[in-house]
């Protein structure tokens, strides 16, 4: 229990120098006879090791001096040694580097804290001296120290030079027994800046002190929102030597939280740069539902092609995902229905999913490539599907649910749209339905003002090599929007207006991303790269701050 501090105390013990540095690995660089010394560690332990290049003829001691963190803790160390004649030999124990005092206080702190929010810091002061200690443990106060101090009735107090009379709210005293005994105390503060704060702590009794500096992490208020900004320069056409210069225009939404707009820019020579920087992200274990599962199974597709067409497969980032893939591939299955479709929670539901049974073969068809995907499985999920064709006309029927509306894009309104996408997923998987063809090409001009529709109409035309392509293709091309990023298609009807960016919830729609990658592939099939170059731009320019887009069915399309 924390004792009210007296007017006067007694005479404290003088503090030491006051120790910040508090690293995970212990680093350390110098000359050891006339070479070298190479220093590494390893993260999330507290490890370090010194190596030294020492001469042949020596006696094989090194010794190299350094000072030790301010951690209580202890330090493991190891040696071995190379030599060209006698290979690699390795000390048969390590070594350990106890620091240590007998008296000396510990800050308990969280990762970060927000700005605003109340929170108790608790200091841990021990004592292995043999006698119990009386200890004054002071938080420091001042002017603009970055926080203030929480009172009893829960509002806060600005503690400066002008209003530290009587009592002192940033001091705490405690008794603490002698041997190895512990006890802690606690500030109720609440933090003022953003950034990084300072936290200086000091506990002093009649013969023994400690002072202690760390930093708190101060986030801002509210929610983080990233933007990106996509600039694509093409040095081959410009003849300009001097350089080319792009002017960015930063809109922060209004309601920003003062103090918190950052902004940080990365020149990458590559289209997908960004999206492999932050890889990690991308790559998912997949888990859930049938239609969870596949939300996660499908990134790792992606990236998966993208490093077998940059020749960067064998590496550890490949292992992970292919590993990933045949979790997700194996519990995909379990979703499996006795007619060979599949749903979200596949025997519990009454019928499977047309839309999500041609969504698994066309993910599957892909992932075949990089992990065993049992074409049997395939075949017969194919087969459930040409038995949901309506034999009159050759459209495609849904009698199943699919709980996950955004992830079917604009297939959701079933009709053309959904016998499209089903119609794309047998094409990829080498079958062709000559009934299913004849009903999209009946219905084109029933959808020419459609563009979602159009789009990927237009594509399976191109993949199953229709007559109505090039009729299909110009009705969609009517629908073309120009901006300065590039061209695309959007569901909107009339002028496009300016975009609402000054909200933290702007983001470009989903369906939108999707037709106009639809709008690529056909390009790209056609081999017409005049024509696809604008849309790539604009498609770039639409991913989120980490390289990706929010919609599944973009991010299966991104791995073809």
């Amino acid at each position: 229990m924390d004792q009210e501090l007296p007017e006067e105390n007694s005479k404290l013990h003088d503090l030491p120098k006051i120790r910040k540095l508090f690293p995970e690995t212990w680093h350390a660089s110098g000359i050891c006879e006339g070479r070298d010394i190479i220093d590494s560690g390893l993260v999330g332990v507290r490890v370090t090791f010194f190596l030294f290049y020492v001469r042949r003829r020596d006696s094989g001691e090194a010794v190299f001096e350094a000072v030790v963190p301010d951690t209580i803790t202890s330090w493991v160390a190891s040696a071995f040694a190379i030599n060209d004649e006698s290979g690699l030999g390795v000390a048969p124990s390590t070594t350990k580097l106890t620091v240590f005092r007998p008296f000396f206080i510990r800050i308990n702190l969280p990762y970060s804290v927000k700005r605003g929010e109340k929170f108790a810091l608790q200091v841990l002061i021990f004592n292995y001296m043999d006698s119990e200690q009386d200890v004054t443990v002071t938080l420091k106060d001042g002017d603009d120290i970055g926080y203030d101090f929480l009172q009893k009735d829960g509002t806060t107090k600005k503690f400066t030079s002008k209003n530290m009379k009587g009592k002192k709210h940033n001091v705490r005293l405690i008794s603490i027994p002698g041997g190895g005994v512990s006890k802690a105390v606690y500030f109720p503060i609440v933090p003022t800046k953003i950034g990084d704060v300072i936290l200086s702590v000091t506990a002093q009794s009649a013969i023994a002190g400690d002072a202690v500096e760390q930093i708190l992490r101060v986030e801002p208020e509210g929610y983080r929102v990233d933007r990106n900004t996509l600039i694509m320069i093409d040095l081959s056409q410009t003849n300009d030597t001097a350089g080319i210069k792009k002017q960015i225009d930063m809109q922060f939404p209004i309601d920003a939280v003062e103090g918190s707009r950052k902004a940080r820019f990365d020149v990458i020579g590559d289209l997908l740069g960004s999206a492999l920087s932050n890889i990690d992200s991308l790559i998912r274990m997949p888990y859930g539902c049938g239609e969870q599962n596949m939300i996660n199974f499908v990134p790792n597709i992606a990236v998966l092609h993208y490093l077998k067409i940059t020749k960067q497969a064998g590496t550890q980032i490949e292992n992970k995902a292919k590993k990933y893939m045949e979790s997700g591939y194996q519990r995909e299955l379990t979703y499996r229905r006795d007619d060979h479709s599949f749903s979200a929670f596949g025997q519990s539901d009454k019928h499977g999913s047309t839309w999500l049974t041609a969504f698994v073969v066309r993910s599957f068809k892909q992932a075949q490539q990089f992990i065993f995907v049992d074409e049997q499985i395939l075949q017969k999920s194919i087969a459930f599907l040409n038995a949901q064709q309506q034999q009159e006309n050759g459209a495609f029927a849904e009698r199943g649910e699919v709980h996950h509306k955004a992830m079917q894009g604009g297939a959701a309104e079933g009709g053309v749209p959904l016998t499209a996408y089903v119609y794309a997923a047998l094409l990829e998987n080498g079958v062709s339905d000559d009934k299913a063809q004849h009903y999209l090409e009946q219905h084109l001009e029933e959808v020419k003002n459609d563009p979602y529709a159009l789009a990927i109409v237009t594509y399976v035309f191109h993949l199953a090599n229709s007559t109505k392509k090039e009729e299909a293709l110009r009705m969609l091309e009517s629908h073309k929007r120009e901006s300065d990023e590039g061209i695309y298609w959007s569901t909107k009807v009339g002028p496009e207006k300016p975009k609402d960016t000054q909200h933290y919830f702007y983001q470009p729609k989903p369906v939108d991303v999707e037709m106009t990658a639809y709008v690529l592939l056909t390009y790209m099939i056609r081999d017409d790269t005049d024509k696809a170059l604008p849309l790539v731009r604009w498609l770039t320019s639409q991913r989120n701050a980490y390289g990706g887009f929010s919609s599944t069915q973009v991010r299966l399309m991104n791995c073809r």
